[in-house]
């Protein structure tokens, strides 16, 4: 196909048809001590990029060839990154959450037909728009929190521009999580009953009783299991870490009577996180509270824990967390406690002035 040299620009070409219509673009770079480089472009915008990223090679003595960018696409490099977790190469921390976060994009989102050297500013733009007609910005912000530092890597690899790395994630207002009223805490468990699921119910009572993670609970197995000392070892939490799942009565009620408890084998929870998942979406419509969530049931645990007077030391071994940072997150006391405190406080320092 016939070329024309673009005016004012000494390495783009227009590519034209046979009949005169201009069809696209051809960059063109030749010089002494470094590779050449051609390539065509549909837009002019990314031949001109084409030609910056060349410069800029030159300019730092770069000699390598880029033209492996090309070839790789967004689903290639998450899925090595997918099978890297999968592997265990990440010993020390959960790789859950990021696979599934990981799998969905790759699975559901368009951007990732891009291949890395056609991947733009605006992509990202455009995926994280779209993204949140349907979630939450948090959900966005942890999605990206599991991309970000696998595309920086590959683009290092190919030698390519990181354009994610300047793309802003959403803001998240730092609202604070409403406690799980009573009622409506018995108005799920009279709902989950509804739904005739036995795993269900009991992993509800379990997580309010005991602050588990969903995860967490889904993964504890039979032979962890002491009931003389009222507890549940944990092999391995969210940080990697292995702990123990301190039991009350009721937790402990709750295993005893679970389905499985006469065979005692695998999982304590034969259930999934996505049946779990769909219980409570169902259940919250219903009973009007369509806010809750399932990881509330680990906020209102914990935030139980402070109003009962436990020092920070012991809710960390209750919970798990290796970090007071962390664990203050999930303290949420109710108001009209916390004006209580402030009147009780008045009522004292009034008397010892009397």
């Amino acid at each position: 196909m016939p070329v024309k040299k673009l005016k004012n620009h000494d390495y783009i070409y227009e590519r034209i048809s046979n009949d005169g219509r201009l069809t696209g673009y051809q960059v063109k770079i030749r010089h002494r001590r470094f590779p050449n480089f051609t390539k065509s472009f549909d837009r002019l915008e990314d031949a001109k990029e084409a030609v910056y990223q060349a410069q800029l090679d030159r300019t730092r003595g770069f000699k390598g060839d880029r033209t492996s960018a090309d070839k790789v696409t967004v689903a290639d490099i998450l899925n090595i990154e997918i099978g890297r977790l999968e592997g265990g190469k990440k010993p020390r921390v959960d790789p859950g959450p990021d696979i599934a976060r990981l799998k969905r994009f790759v699975r559901e989102e368009f951007i990732v037909d891009y291949s890395l050297s056609n991947l733009r500013r605006e992509h990202w733009e455009d995926y994280i728009a779209e993204r949140l007609e349907d979630v939450a910005p948090a959900t966005v912000k942890r999605e990206l929190a599991a991309i970000r530092p696998v595309m920086r890597l590959a683009c290092e690899e190919h030698h390519m521009l990181d354009v994610l790395a300047n793309v802003p994630s959403p803001h998240v207002e730092d609202t604070e999580i409403p406690r799980i009223p009573q009622r409506i805490v018995k108005a799920l468990k009279k709902e989950f009953k509804n739904q005739q699921n036995p795993w269900v119910e009991a992993c509800a009572t379990f997580a309010l009783d005991t602050g588990a993670r969903r995860g967490e609970m889904l993964r504890l197995e039979w032979k962890d299991y002491d009931p003389q000392k009222g507890t549940v070892w944990l092999q391995r939490g969210k940080n990697g870490k292995g702990r123990y799942i301190l039991l009350t009565k009721k937790a402990a009620k709750v295993i005893e009577r679970l389905p499985n408890s006469n065979i005692r084998r695998g999982v304590i929870f034969d259930t999934t996180a996505e049946t779990l998942k769909q219980a409570i979406e169902r259940a919250r419509v219903i009973v009007g509270a369509p806010w809750v969530r399932w990881h509330d049931y680990r906020h209102e645990a914990i935030s139980r824990l402070f109003e009962a007077g436990w020092t920070v030391e012991q809710v960390m071994d209750f919970s798990g967390h290796r970090d007071i940072k962390s664990l203050l997150r999930y303290r949420h006391i109710r108001i009209k406690d916390k004006v209580a405190r402030l009147r009780e406080f008045e009522r004292k320092r009034k008397s010892k002035r009397g």
